[in-house]
């Protein structure tokens, strides 16, 4: 199997390691957006206090996912500092690492795979480390043949692959076979998070067609009413 569990006791990464907050800055972009959604021709109609409730919970998603976007979510980050890289696996519920050597055909190779499951899976941190920066790292995970790329959740170790021998179609092996490796091992979430900018696009377009259904059924009320007054006349 792809997925070699390590033991625990050289696997829990800093387990006192802080998630920092959104800053200020974050926080105002968030609102600008949703003050320019809020704005809209929409706010005419309550709809039962549907709107507002769904305001409130694309508020959420978003500010999460904006936070997650600017610590180098949904890309494939590389990180030369040895303590920031065991920080950020420290805070991320879901991380992949990709120990490389720039000089290595195949850890060329993985990383183009890593980059689109970086992509697709937004909710799971993926990072790249070289293995002369990170020296304490690859003794500790017993890193000897690269690529080797070790998976994470919650800071324990849930998967190891060394090389390529593993995955199938060795040198071709596809992007969908990784991917099932890592969902199988829980590195991955089945129902990946989406990048935020394709969350509010997605909450803007629900919004307005919720909207223009109201308007509709609205009008017809109205015609009807209309059609029923033309009868007396």
């Amino acid at each position: 199997m792809a997925d070699q569990v390590a033991s625990s006791s050289s696997t829990k990464i800093l387990e006192t390691a802080r998630v920092s907050k959104p800053s200020a800055a974050q926080e105002e972009d968030v609102d600008a957006l949703f003050e320019e959604l809020e704005g809209n021709e929409m706010n005419d109609f309550d709809l039962g206090g549907f709107r507002e409730k769904r305001m409130e919970q694309l508020r959420a998603e978003v500010q999460k996912a904006t936070m997650m976007r600017d610590s180098n979510y949904g890309k494939l980050t590389e990180m030369k500092v040895e303590k920031d890289v065991i920080a950020a696996m420290a805070n991320a519920p879901r991380s992949v690492l990709h120990f490389f050597h720039r000089d290595f055909r195949r850890c060329k190779i993985m990383d183009r795979h890593l980059e689109k499951l970086a992509a697709k899976h937004f909710d799971t941190l993926f990072i790249r480390a070289e293995v002369s920066n990170v020296p304490f790292l690859v003794n500790k995970m017993e890193v000897k043949v690269l690529p080797c790329v070790i998976g994470f959740a919650g800071g324990i170790s849930k998967m190891k692959i060394i090389g390529f021998e593993e995955l199938e179609g060795g040198d071709n092996f596809s992007t969908a076979s990784l991917e099932l490796t890592m969902l199988q091992c829980e590195v991955l979430n089945p129902t990946p998070g989406k990048d935020p900018m394709r969350l509010l696009a997605a909450g803007m377009a629900a919004a307005s067609s919720t909207n223009r259904n109201a308007r509709r059924g609205i009008r017809g009320r109205a015609d009807d009413d209309d059609d029923e007054l033309d009868l007396y006349d």
